[in-house]
């Protein structure tokens, strides 16, 4: 067992900043006090209209650890790239600018990472509305899996899920791997590309980060754009794990049949939207021919009442 008193390896933590201001000194504070020091910080200003790039500044200029990057706006994606470009650490992590996170992550984190031998950790999320939070992907217990299990893991969303954010890695897992520039749901592009680097992830056990649910985010926006992105990389998803774990195909096929339910239900959402009910249509089709006997019986209660639902809209027409 590691003491981390007297480790001192170096922790990148990167965070993409747009439009912020109201939540960033939140996030970078959290970043600040964790238990464990030897952390660089990447504020990465990614074109920012608002004074968060000023606020950037001023982080920077009262910390030695905190390092800014302005850039042109170009989104989440290119803003994390240019934070792996110049991270320094053994290790990366990832904070969206209006998360925030508890002192003791990296701390546990690493030395779940350490002592498990695994070249990945990942800790449980607590959803919050800035008043009230509930728990995912907490399990309570420290678990290793294996990197089969773990993207069994991840193509059923049980236990661990595709966000970066709430995972540290090893650095070289991103040698020659960046995030897709221009789409939305990119962590879902490049996690199994993470995964074939690794012989195993280490849950820590204990919830750790705290993920902001605010009506404008990146993550609850619903454009056609988001939905085709989010239903392209199921499809890659399930490409790659055919080509390289034929013997977990099955799991990617629902992973696909999931995010469909997942598309379908934001569509309802967005009913008024004719271009949107077109889709519903489209990927209704697509869905039918994914509804098997054994993918309705991995659903959990609640998607199985939800697709119950779906087929409801659908013989109404909206």
């Amino acid at each position: 067992m590691i003491d981390l008193n007297n480790y001192s390896e170096l922790i990148s933590v990167i965070v993409p900043v747009y439009n912020v201001e109201k939540y960033i000194r939140r996030c970078v504070d959290s970043i600040l006090s964790q238990t464990y020091s030897k952390i660089e910080i990447i504020l990465v200003d990614d074109g920012s209209t608002d004074n968060s790039g000023i606020i950037c500044d001023q982080y920077a200029d009262e910390n030695e650890n905190v390092v800014v990057i302005h850039k042109k706006n170009g989104g989440l994606s290119s803003a994390r790239n240019a934070g792996l470009d110049v991270a320094n650490g053994k290790y990366i992590g990832f904070v969206d600018s209006d998360d925030w996170i508890k002192n003791t992550m990296y701390s546990n984190l690493l030395l779940g990472l350490i002592n498990s031998g695994s070249q990945c950790s990942t800790c449980g999320v607590l959803i919050s509305d800035g008043i009230h939070s509930k728990k995912y992907d907490s399990i309570g217990n420290k678990k290793i899996f294996s990197r089969n299990d773990a993207i069994i893991e991840i193509l059923m969303e049980r236990n661990i899920d595709v966000s970066a954010c709430n995972k540290l890695y090893q650095a070289n897992l991103f040698n020659g791997i960046r995030y897709p520039v221009g789409e939305n749901n990119e962590d879902a592009a490049i996690i199994l590309d993470i995964l074939d680097r690794i012989t195993s992830i280490v849950h820590v056990g204990t919830d750790e980060y705290f993920y902001f649910q605010r009506a404008n985010s990146i993550s609850n926006t619903i454009s056609k754009n988001n939905l085709v992105n989010q239903y392209e990389h199921a499809i890659k998803m399930h490409s790659h794990v055919r080509e390289r774990y034929p013997q977990l195909a099955e799991y990617s096929e629902f992973y696909i049949y999931m995010q469909l339910i997942s598309i379908e239900r934001k569509i309802i959402k967005m009913r008024k939207d004719k271009e949107l009910r077109g889709m519903y249509i489209q990927y209704y089709k697509i869905l039918k021919e994914y509804d098997t006997k054994r993918n309705r019986k991995r659903l959990s209660h609640k998607r199985y009442v939800l697709l119950i639902l779906l087929k409801l809209f659908w013989h109404l027409r909206l």
